[in-house]
């Protein structure tokens, strides 16, 4: 489902989208939700068919909470 380039600003009207059962990738970049602190952490774990985000495969990782990336990534 691509919807980059939108007008998405409310991280809860997106997370709707976890009613999908078929949904397994979603483009959000350049949204203003994207900009937001913890967008990605927050869909990948409300959106639990997804396997990719913004072009980019969701990892394990990703899913566990408060798991951060180290700052080289």
């Amino acid at each position: 489902l691509y919807l980059h380039d939108n007008g998405f600003a409310k991280l809860k009207n997106v997370c709707m989208l976890s009613a999908c059962p078929s949904l397994i990738a979603l483009t959000m970049f350049d949204c203003p939700i994207s900009l937001k602190k913890g967008y990605r952490h927050v869909l990948v774990n409300s959106i639990w068919t997804l396997k990719a985000l913004d072009h980019h495969v969701i990892s394990d990782e990703e899913i566990i909470q408060n798991w951060h990336l180290p700052e080289r990534f």
